[in-house]
């Protein structure tokens, strides 16, 4: 198997690649690995810390999905992925967890995402569960920064963060760009409620910008205007592409309220229709995505 480069398994809790030889798979470059049905990512992560250093030393590509969870499956994943994949070497991971057993009741936090700090080669970072999303702004901004090549940056896009004030402000999403020049994708939810600093205000540099989308972040009726002044300052490039030749598409609360986890006395419809109204405060050249 000398001339194989991708690699895609299902693996069980009794898995392992301990026997395989040094040089079994030499010049890997893809590497999926799933978790057999009702399996957690931890039967992934056991399964990739099982495998030769050696066979680990080329992998670009990480995907790894589960269609079960349980409270520490993510950070033992992400603990292995830190542990055995290359920092120098890894393009793309992506995480899928498409199940958990207790709506609610499981989060990714900051000391899941930390432990990715330092793949400075990483252009691809999506990670998608059903968990709550307590992830605190010092810790994803100090992680980022790590991370200076990446271009696509998705947290969570099918569920969104389930919670009422995200770990991000919108000051924070402004330090987040910055850091990321090559951004072409961004998704994640942020905190719209403290104003942000307009005094010092400085607009985003990312030529090839293609989506921006704020998931499930809430949005009350006296913080649309100043949401729209600072999202259309911090990101000038959404107005169709007749700078970078590219069609940049805004979103924000743009999946059924059903997808969307929504407390008692909260309204999603109404979290659609005020966004809607910052979208068209930030002017006619946006290229929405209605």
């Amino acid at each position: 198997m000398r001339h194989l480069r991708n690699l895609t398994l299902y693996v069980s809790p009794t898995d392992s690649l301990k026997e395989a030889s040094e040089d079994s798979f030499p010049g890997l470059k893809m590497l999926h690995l799933t978790a057999a049905p009702q399996e957690t990512l931890g039967v992934v992560a056991h399964f990739l810390q099982s495998m030769p250093p050696s066979i680990l030393l080329s992998i670009d590509m990480f995907r790894a999905d589960s269609s079960s969870s349980s409270a520490s499956s993510l950070n033992s994943l992400l603990a292995a992925v830190a542990q055995r994949l290359v920092p120098t070497q890894l393009r793309e991971l992506a995480v899928h967890e498409t199940f958990q057993n207790v709506p609610g009741t499981w989060s990714m936090g900051s000391s899941d995402i930390k432990q990715l700090s330092g793949f400075m080669e990483l252009h691809l970072l999506k990670i998608d569960t059903r968990r709550t999303v307590l992830l605190d702004e010092p810790t994803l901004l100090a992680v980022v920064k790590t991370l200076p090549k990446l271009k696509f940056l998705s947290l969570n896009p099918s569920q969104g963060w389930g919670v009422l004030k995200p770990g991000v402000t919108l000051s924070g999403l402004r330090r987040l760009v910055s850091h990321l020049p090559f951004l072409t994708h961004l998704m994640l939810a942020v905190d719209t409620q403290g104003p942000p600093d307009l005094s010092e205000f400085s607009c985003s540099h990312q030529k090839g910008l293609i989506l921006v989308d704020l998931l499930d972040s809430r949005i009350h009726e006296d913080n649309i205007q100043t949401t729209a002044v600072f999202l259309k300052g911090l990101f000038p490039g959404l107005k169709g592409g007749a700078e970078n030749g590219s069609h940049l598409v805004f979103k924000a609360w743009d999946v059924p309220t059903i997808t969307y986890v929504v407390g008692p006395g909260e309204d999603g419809e109404k979290y659609r229709e005020r966004w809607k109204h910052v979208e068209r405060l930030m002017g006619p050249s946006l290229e929405a995505s209605r």
